[in-house]
């Protein structure tokens, strides 16, 4: 059984699973968090006093901490996948044995 490609690591929770809506939710809310903090970075180029550039990077900022949050997320449900996939070909090679 070979491993497959990150791209399909990326895309598997989406096709297969339970959860699959979960996962469809986190790609959406990561995507709105992007052009979100694009946004905010726009207007706090642009805001004219200090209260909207300190309120336009605070949402900037904000908005890249729930990025990562949901890379990490994203990133544990594929190393769990993993394991998974490495625990059920142990299992067969002992069934073998």
């Amino acid at each position: 059984m070979e491993q497959p490609s990150l791209f399909e690591l990326a895309l598997e929770p989406l096709r297969k699973g339970p959860w699959r809506w979960i996962a469809a939710l986190v790609w959406i809310f990561g995507i709105g968090l992007v052009g979100i903090a694009m946004i905010a970075a726009g207007k706090m180029c642009d805001a004219k006093d200090l209260r909207g550039v300190v309120l336009w990077a605070t949402t900037f900022l904000a908005c890249l901490v729930g990025i990562v949050a949901v890379k990490v997320w994203y990133w544990l449900d594929i190393n769990r996948r993993l394991v998974e996939r490495r625990l059920e070909r142990l299992e067969a090679k002992l069934e073998r044995a």
